[in-house]
């Protein structure tokens, strides 16, 4: 995260300190530290699983409508193919052990709070013709990835201007809590004033 992004969220933090929430760190305890370390390899877990789950669909799209797909779609296509059983069986394991430590966490905090992003997202031009395609090209989506593949309810609040830029803050979790991770949202969008950086 850069470290206009990084001091942005800390006020946003301090504001809600202000108000009585007791924000806990990962190095004040320990199930939040194992969290973000099952968490870490989110990106590449999601994408094997949701590739290897979709590959055939796709494989049929590209035999229906050769040349029609995007290069985006068809890379994720490729890439699908080389995925065996046992990848995606132990990808399935990762994602399980994640969810484990989310839920260990259940009954230490009522929620979790953290950037939805590292920064703003980029300027994206689309991809080019005959170019390698940009593996980021909408911003960075590490955090979605690690709510995604965890399962966890999660909502975005946009509570962060950087340069103009939105950059939301996250709401995150617990299984089958999304009425109160909604709730949590809500007061915290009508509750905090948003920070301009």
């Amino acid at each position: 995260m850069d470290e206009v992004s990084r001091s942005a969220f800390e006020t946003l933090l301090v504001a809600l300190q202000e108000l009585g929430v007791e924000i806990i760190r990962a190095k004040d305890l320990p199930l939040l530290q194992e969290l973000e370390a099952s968490v870490a390899n989110a990106r590449p877990v999601s994408a094997d699983i949701g590739n290897y789950e979709v590959r055939w669909i796709q494989k049929n799209l590209n035999a229906m409508y050769p040349g029609k797909l995007s290069d985006r779609a068809v890379s994720r296509y490729l890439n699908a193919l080389h995925l065996t059983q046992e990848d995606y069986r132990r990808r399935l394991k990762e994602r399980e052990a994640m969810q484990r430590a989310l839920a260990n966490l259940a009954h230490h905090v009522d929620a979790l709070i953290a950037p939805s992003s590292p920064g703003v997202a980029p300027v994206w031009k689309g991809d080019i013709p005959g170019e390698p395609l940009s593996s980021l090209p909408t911003g960075d989506s590490v955090a979605n990835a690690a709510t995604s593949a965890i399962g966890a309810p999660c909502v975005t609040v946009p509570l962060i201007a950087i340069n103009g830029f939105p950059m939301g803050v996250q709401v995150i979790g617990f299984k089958n809590m999304d009425a109160r991770v909604a709730s949590y949202a809500s007061w915290l969008q009508k509750s905090v004033s948003p920070v301009i950086a």
